[in-house]
């Protein structure tokens, strides 16, 4: 994805909902944005996947984009490691 603006401010929004329904359960990234989606994350809080989820159908998110290559990461070691990557 080519960096862009609007994506760090999607990216905020949909961090202060996520905060607002469950306060705590992860903190603003200090890193320059790197636009990406996020499946599945070993940090989510038990019950609280749920109600992050209502949160964001609510704010009725409807975005297109293209998407050329896709990257999926294992963590290993305490790190995240790409595991396979690939075009589209």
């Amino acid at each position: 994805m080519i960096r862009d603006e609007k994506w760090t401010a999607l990216r905020d929004k949909v961090l202060a909902a996520v905060l607002k329904a469950a306060p705590g359960c992860t903190k603003k990234d200090q890193r320059p944005f790197q636009p990406h989606l996020t499946v599945a994350n070993r940090d989510i809080p038990a019950g609280v996947s749920a109600d992050a989820l209502e949160v964001m159908n609510e704010l009725n998110l409807v975005e297109d984009f293209p998407v050329d290559n896709i990257t999926i990461f294992e963590r290993k070691g305490g790190k995240w490691e790409a595991a396979w990557s690939g075009k589209l």
